[in-house]
């Protein structure tokens, strides 16, 4: 029990961070879902994996692009969620197979609309804080903007790490019900979705983003690294 809370943690902590990433600040990118998907597979000792499941879920979210006052479904989230229950399962369930990460793609999805609500409501929190930076400017109290600076920072960590932590628990309890009743048959219907149909429905989405010059780069090398990955057969 010890040791799957620390993994939890480890998966939401991961989460925190790449939050920060994708909007609070920074913005190297890592916070795509094939970046981050690939790191926490490292981290869990499943960098193949990793890389295929970034690959599909990058893929599938290649529409959610940041750019003005866009706030786009949150891929990151969803994907962190997916990935972090997927490598609980293998750590402290059963083996990984196809079916397994088909039901938590499947599952999982619906996670990015959550994470739009949640960015939003962080937006309107950080429009208070605007102002009082604004105020404490205006009076040249550096140290009140700076600590106004860290606490958008700090709670925009923590929302995204409980929420991860709270959807990567509840979607492992999911993962182990389903698998314990799922027939044969549809174990192999979920290996065959997850093999084939989820990679092609990502690819579809992203070659319907090549007319946008932002999405050009992106597109090319997720596509290159899952026809890579299929080739070599890691979907054998």
């Amino acid at each position: 029990m010890v040791d799957f809370s620390l993994d939890l943690a480890l998966v939401a902590g991961v989460s925190g961070l790449l939050s920060l990433d994708r909007r609070a600040a920074f913005q190297f990118m890592a916070s795509q879902p094939l970046v981050a998907v690939s790191l926490l597979g490292f981290i869990f000792n499943e960098t193949a994996l990793g890389l295929m499941l970034g690959a599909y879920l990058q893929l599938l979210w290649m529409s959610c692009v940041l750019f003005g006052s866009n706030v786009p479904r949150n891929d990151t989230l969803a994907s962190v969620t997916i990935a972090g229950a997927v490598f609980l399962y293998g750590r402290h369930v059963g083996e990984i197979d196809p079916a397994i990460w088909c039901l938590a793609i499947l599952i999982g999805a619906p996670i990015c609309i959550a994470g739009q609500w949640l960015d939003i409501k962080l937006d309107h929190l950080n429009l208070g804080l605007a102002t009082q930076a604004d105020e404490a400017a205006q009076t040249g109290d550096t140290r009140k903007i700076a600590f106004l600076i860290f606490l958008a920072l700090i709670r925009t960590f923590f929302a995204n790490s409980s929420a991860t932590a709270v959807f990567t628990a509840s979607m492992l309890y999911l993962l182990t019900g389903l698998q314990g009743v799922l027939t044969a048959n549809w174990t192999d219907v979920l290996g065959v979705i997850g093999l084939y149909l989820i990679p092609s429905l990502g690819i579809a989405v992203a070659l319907s983003m090549l007319r946008h010059r932002r999405g050009i780069v992106l597109a090319s090398i997720t596509f290159a690294v899952v026809a890579a990955i299929l080739t070599q057969g890691y979907s054998a």
